[in-house]
């Protein structure tokens, strides 16, 4: 809360125009500009300048920017989002969400992003592993294998899959683009696996 306000859902809409020639229009459609790629700075120019929003404008909270490209992939998958949290990089808080998904409110899927590098603080593989009770190797050996076809250090990735109870688990890369292509190159089977993982019977892995 923010002055006494109740907390409230708020959309924003930004636009803006550049008027060009023919031929500069088509040097950018083409990837032709001596400065490169244009329309892909300017996409990362617009991601950036949203998440620097509060430290532009007074009194502007944080725009959560995590996870939004994910959201989009779910729901155009079929998906329905119900939850959603931004974690500190603590094992202990970590666990707890990942607990209160899995056991308090029975999401049959839970996706984290972030934390699966090298750095000290990318501790959310083993905050996970903690939680599973049955791992789900292939998953993460899937994402990684389809990383490896973008970029060789895709195997430096330390993304782990797993299921608690009727729970899959699966940590993603912190990148957008990166967990973008991770849950893309598993989704249609994961979501097989949860059909087997919520049915009453065995089912057949190859069908």
């Amino acid at each position: 809360m923010w002055g006494g306000k109740p907390i409230s859902q708020r959309v924003a809409v930004a636009a803006g125009r550049v008027l060009v020639n023919e031929h500069t229009f088509a040097l950018i459609q083409s990837g032709g500009m001596k400065k490169g790629d244009v329309l892909t700075v300017a996409q990362i120019a617009g991601v950036m300048g949203a998440k620097r929003t509060p430290d532009i404008i007074p009194m502007c909270h944080p725009i959560l920017m995590d996870g939004i490209n994910l959201v989009k992939i779910l729901t155009e998958k079929g998906f329905d989002v119900t939850y959603t949290a931004i974690v500190p990089d603590e094992a202990e808080m970590i666990q707890s969400e990942l607990l209160k998904c899995a056991d308090e409110k029975k999401i049959a899927l839970v996706l984290t992003t972030g934390g699966t590098g090298f750095s000290p603080r990318d501790i959310t593989p083993e905050a996970a592993m903690e939680v599973i009770q049955r791992p789900t190797p292939g998953i993460s050996e899937a994402m990684r294998a389809e990383s490896m076809k973008i970029t060789p250090k895709g195997c430096l990735s330390r993304s782990v899959a797993g299921i608690r109870a009727r729970t899959l688990i699966i940590t993603l890369p912190g990148s957008q683009k990166a967990s973008a292509e991770n849950i893309l190159a598993v989704i249609d089977p994961v979501a097989h696996g949860l059909d087997m993982l919520y049915s009453e019977c065995s089912a057949d892995c190859a069908k």
